[in-house]
């Protein structure tokens, strides 16, 4: 990359620069009156936005978006996510031209304007304090809590026995006394080997109501800790009032925080060379040789876990019953799971088996298992605050009307269209209100349908079965790609192993599709019957002499969920008189 273009076109833009060595550029400039220093090491070769260093002692005092030392006013300064913006690499000038002015008007405006900075410096706490929680080997101090967050409370200490195993295991883990979740803490305790770690240690939980960004430096903690113990909320205030009655000689406090846009979680180990009263103010911390430590905190809590995998809270007390754990119904289950749902019951008769390992969530060691006892196993290890139960009944064991009423969605994912239509009539002539998704993939990956049936809106599962020649009820559905009354299954052994090919890839998109149309019903965004379908390529079905549908050929609403009322539809056509 040419170093002195760069220069040049900054210098005539008219920036104060100087290129030392050929690739050290220096960008000097003033902000109110101090004088301010960039360097740059200019790179090779172009891959990313170019990152600038703020020279130390500019005078600016602390400024968000400058990753510091710990120790100095200094740093990186961040304007972009360096990896994700995309640059003009074919006009490094323009690049460097673009970024220097960006750093400057940051840097300006983070002088100029406090508030904008306090704000910026409080939404990247976490990000300072992690600077502080470093140790001279670069590692950082972490504590893992097992606390819901909600209420202040007292914590018990376990530090770990083993520097091998997963970082539950290796690392000092905090659990909360009150917690409402049994289920999580079971498996903490599990995984982090908790039943064979005696407590050592006591801690509390504390909410702040306002926070301040961290200091710039790691000696002013001090201050700045008892700062933030006078801004706690009445709750916190009594718990801790109660443990400052006891002496000891180390003790843990978390604290939950808030950001402009969230929470945040921090910690501080205070340890001292003999008992003593904890320390209430700075003048007793130092006089009585406390020594504070920083930790980041790793929160193991249901809402900090699931808000930021995506999932939404508002489905905690949603109940979904699921019929069928094979290739699709396992990777749906599996993606309602990691939405929230709250509580799901599964239930399928088949045994998981070698033929099914290429395209299943089940792996090996679950051979000879029933498939919903082995998917319930797994997603309660993967998503510890789901309650799951599991069963082996089929689908047609399944009517009993006040059981069926107990669920906010039932998903059907057996790929037999007779029964599933079976059950249909059931529900609708013992007037089951409780909405039905069934789903289902087509051989060769020529694509993938759902169907939600929501009583008491247009549309039932017999709208999907209307002939589309004749009009009335037929027995393939109509929304199905391939030809009816042609051979899609494959066997390899005999009629007792028969299957329906189609890859995993498939099976995954239509899940990806009944997920969505569920997801969005239970948070009330789809409220009338409907259905969705994903469309493949033919490819391998022409190969097999099959013929396709009308429907596939003309089909270019992929994934866009469409009303499932058919006008030909007897079914409603009679509900509806």
């Amino acid at each position: 990359m040419n170093s002195k273009l760069i220069h040049d076109v900054l210098l005539t833009e008219g920036y104060d620069v100087a290129l030392i060595d050929e690739r050290e550029l220096e960008v000097r400039f003033q902000i109110q009156g101090k004088n301010v220093l960039l360097t740059h090491t200019i790179p090779t070769e172009l891959i990313r936005v170019p990152k600038f260093m703020l020279a130390n002692g500019h005078g600016l005092g602390k400024l968000a978006h400058v990753l510091t030392d710990g120790s100095s006013d200094g740093g990186e300064v961040c304007i972009a996510d360096t990896d994700s913006t995309s640059v003009n690499i074919y006009r490094p000038d323009l690049v460097y031209s673009q970024t220097v002015r960006e750093h400057i008007d940051l840097l300006t405006r983070l002088t100029e304007d406090p508030v904008f900075n306090r704000t910026e410096l409080l939404r990247e706490f976490k990000d300072h304090w992690r600077i502080h929680c470093r140790t001279q080997s670069r590692i950082s101090n972490q504590l893992f809590v097992v606390w819901d967050a909600v209420e202040p409370d007292l914590l018990e200490i376990r530090v770990p026995r083993t520097s091998i195993g997963n970082d539950l295991s290796t690392r000092t883990c905090a659990t909360a006394r009150a917690l409402s979740d049994a289920q999580s803490t079971e498996l903490v305790r599990k995984y982090g080997g908790l039943r064979n770690r005696p407590v050592k240690g006591k801690g509390v939980a504390l909410i702040t109501e306002t926070l301040e960004p961290p200091p710039i430096s790691k000696s002013d903690l001090l201050a700045w800790y008892f700062r933030v113990t006078s801004r706690l909320t009445a709750d916190s205030e009594q718990i801790l009032a109660q443990v400052q009655r006891k002496k000891r000689r180390d003790f843990w406090l978390v604290f939950s925080a808030p950001l402009p846009d969230e929470r945040t979680y921090f910690a501080v180990h205070w340890t001292a060379d003999m008992r003593k009263d904890l320390p209430m103010s700075l003048a007793q911390a130092e006089s009585d040789g406390w020594t504070l430590t920083p930790y980041e905190v790793r929160l193991f809590s249901h809402t900090n876990l699931l808000v930021r995998g995506g999932g939404s809270l508002e489905l905690s007390e949603k109940s979904v019953l699921f019929v069928g754990c094979g290739s699709v119904g396992s990777e749906v289950v599996h993606r309602l799971a990691s939405v929230g749902i709250g509580r799901l019951t599964i239930t399928d008769p088949d045994v998981f088996s070698e033929e099914n390992l290429y395209r299943h969530t089940l792996s090996i060691e679950h051979i000879g298992r029933l498939k919903s006892e082995a998917v319930a196993e797994q997603i309660t290890e993967r998503y510890p605050w789901l309650k799951v139960s599991s069963f082996e009944h089929c689908l047609q064991e399944l009517k009993d009307r006040v059981r069926l009423r107990d669920y906010d969605l039932i998903v059907i994912a057996i790929g037999s269209p007779t029964v599933e239509r079976v059950f249909a009539d059931y529900c609708r002539t013992m007037h089951i209100d409780t909405p039905v998704l069934n789903c289902w993939t087509e051989a060769y990956e020529v694509g993938g349908h759902a169907t939600l049936v929501v009583p008491d809106s247009k549309g039932c599962f017999n709208c999907a079965y209307v002939d589309p020649k004749s009009f009335c009820q037929g027995l393939a559905s109509n929304l199905n790609f391939l030809e009816p009354d042609q051979v899609t299954m494959r066997n390899y052994d005999g009629c007792g192993t028969q299957y329906l090919p189609f890859s995993a890839i498939a099976a995954n998109q239509t899940a990806s599709i009944a997920a969505n149309l569920a997801t969005q019903h239970l948070l009330g965004q789809v409220s009338r019957s409907s259905r969705v379908s994903w469309r493949g390529s033919d490819d391998r079905a022409r190969n097999e002499s099959l013929r396709m549908t009308y429907r596939y050929r003309h089909f270019t609403n992929s994934l866009m969920i469409e009303p499932l009322f058919n006008n030909n539809c007897d079914v409603c056509a009679t509900a509806s008189r």
